[in-house]
């Protein structure tokens, strides 16, 4: 189980109290009352996630992006430009000193990236997509990165869980067609 934190930088074993309330209600392993809802919204605030009505993924299926991809946040993609003699990138890679170390390592592996759109010199719209082991749950979950929050309203997002298992990799590749397959941007 998960170790509440009482300071920033104590050890946890495997998740937060509040990285567990987000994973539980997005595998739908937790019932739904209303105090654990406010939990649930306040811990998604605490990461500094922001709700947008207007995208096709929900802020929940960021959150949880948001988790298990923070070990491999800067191999993602990233835009970037020139603006007024400065570089302004898309992705904000988080901070590592408020990050509670964890006994139990989550190891993103990258599965394969798709460039959705490769029209001319320098517009490519890259989607990197990873599976990550989820100690406890027992399940994995399976991510698309983009390389701005332009196209899904987030830079990272999960797309779903698939159990483990010998075929978990098919499996994984499959939920990517489904989902991911034939988008257009």
């Amino acid at each position: 189980m998960s170790i509440t934190l009482k300071s920033p930088h104590q050890q946890v074993e495997t998740f937060t109290s509040d990285e567990h309330a987000i994973l539980s209600k997005w595998l739908r392993t937790w019932r739904r009352k209303t105090r654990q809802t406010k939990a649930l919204n306040a811990a998604m605030a605490r990461m500094e996630v922001e709700e947008d009505p207007s995208v096709p993924y929900r802020r929940i299926d960021a959150a949880v992006a948001n988790i298990v991809l923070r070990p491999v946040e800067r191999q993602l993609p990233q835009w970037a430009a020139v603006y007024r003699d400065r570089v302004v990138f898309a992705r904000e890679y988080h901070e590592d000193a408020g990050t509670a170390p964890r006994m139990v390592s989550l190891l993103p592996v990258w599965m394969f990236t798709i460039n959705w759109a490769d029209s001319g010199p320098g517009f490519s719209w890259p989607e990197q997509y990873r599976v990550t082991y989820l100690p406890i749950f027992d399940r994995y979950v399976v991510t698309a990165s983009a390389d701005s929050p332009e196209a899904w309203g987030y830079c990272d997002f999960a797309l779903g869980s698939i159990p483990t298992g010998p075929a978990a990799s098919e499996r994984a590749c499959r939920l990517v067609g489904k989902i991911g397959g034939g988008r257009q941007r």
